[in-house]
């Protein structure tokens, strides 16, 4: 009977932790969701005073996930191609002017 009574209790707690994880991923959906359908778009950012490799190399040091939002650096003109969601591309507008600045400063 014992036996019974444990299982059942650790069936019941299998189950709970399944169902909290079900949640747990359908609100990652949602979220991902939410993201995806926020439109996509390409900004270009000009470079003063850092080379935009550099720069592009920090960025990707400080970003969470380096890959989202996509930052191309373009050396011969100098400029940073920033693709992602508009919020993301402010973000990274911030931060570039942090690091846009002359060497020495």
């Amino acid at each position: 009977m014992r036996a019974t009574a444990f299982w059942m209790t650790f069936l019941t707690a299998l189950l709970l932790l399944g169902l909290c994880l079900g949640c747990a991923s359908s609100e990652e959906e949602e979220l991902a969701e939410a993201v995806a359908a926020e439109t996509s778009v390409t900004e270009t950012i000009v470079l003063e005073n850092a080379r935009a490799a550099d720069v592009a190399i920090d960025l990707r040091a400080l970003l969470a996930n380096p890959q989202v939002p996509e930052v191309v650096a373009d050396e011969r003109a100098n400029v940073l191609y920033v693709t992602g969601i508009p919020s993301e591309i402010e973000r990274v507008r911030g931060m570039v002017q942090q690091l846009d600045v002359q060497d020495g400063s």
